[in-house]
């Protein structure tokens, strides 16, 4: 009922705690009331990353490998010009995925544990963030040790490698900035707010106190 001021079971569960200081001043007094956010945004980061380094991996599996076989995992030091060497480098390609796969599992078991610590779904912009920067933090590493260190394959093998492996890094660092900042934005959004009031003893201090005093 609208008027019994009882609070509905899902918003106690969701919603933290108010903590509440009072400090006495005559008739009246100070108060200093914390609201927390609901659900707090920080056990969402890592899976989130975790999660989008896996599916980073894989999109690279799938559209560079296999859609438009620009290169395969080691395609630079054992160039798949015979059936062997093809197969070489196929097998390399499958450990690549089956890497990604169980990173992607990780990312998501990861995030099923941090919805049953949080009871509850993260901000769209912790989980947009989060997967924006493990994407391009993948892509990032990949590009500078195998690309550019190791040399073991480029983004697309021949003449105008270098060139693709610069835009490469180039669209990867623009992508994890836009990611940071996207991710730091969804939890600055979330952060404890403070508000200070005058209260008087007379007035009710909770909404369980709001509700009894209708009653």
């Amino acid at each position: 009922m609208r008027g019994s001021g009882a609070v509905p079971q899902r918003r106690r569960e969701r919603c933290a705690p108010t903590a509440t200081l009072r400090r006495r001043s005559g008739a009246h007094g100070w108060r200093v009331t914390t609201h927390r956010d609901p659900i707090a945004p920080r056990p969402f980061v890592l899976p989130a990353v975790v999660l989008g380094i896996g599916l980073g991996a894989l999109l690279d599996g799938i559209v560079l490998h296999q859609m438009l076989q620009w290169h395969h995992v080691t395609s630079a030091v054992d160039p798949p010009t015979s059936v062997d060497a093809l197969e070489r480098n196929t097998l390399a390609d499958g450990a690549f995925h089956a890497a990604a796969w169980l990173a992607t599992i990780a990312g998501v078991l990861l995030l099923w544990r941090a919805v049953g610590i949080a009871r509850g779904r993260p901000a769209w912009g912790v989980l947009i963030g989060g997967l924006l920067v493990g994407f391009a933090a993948f892509n990032l590493v990949e590009g500078v040790v195998n690309h550019l260190l190791l040399g073991v394959h480029h983004v697309r093998d021949g003449e105008d490698a270098f060139l693709y492996d610069a835009g490469f890094l180039l669209a990867s660092a623009v992508v994890f900035v836009v990611g940071s900042a996207v991710l730091r934005r969804g939890i600055g959004n979330h952060r404890p707010q403070v508000r200070v009031g005058r209260y008087s003893p007379a007035e009710p201090r909770s909404l369980g106190d709001r509700g009894a005093r209708r009653s």
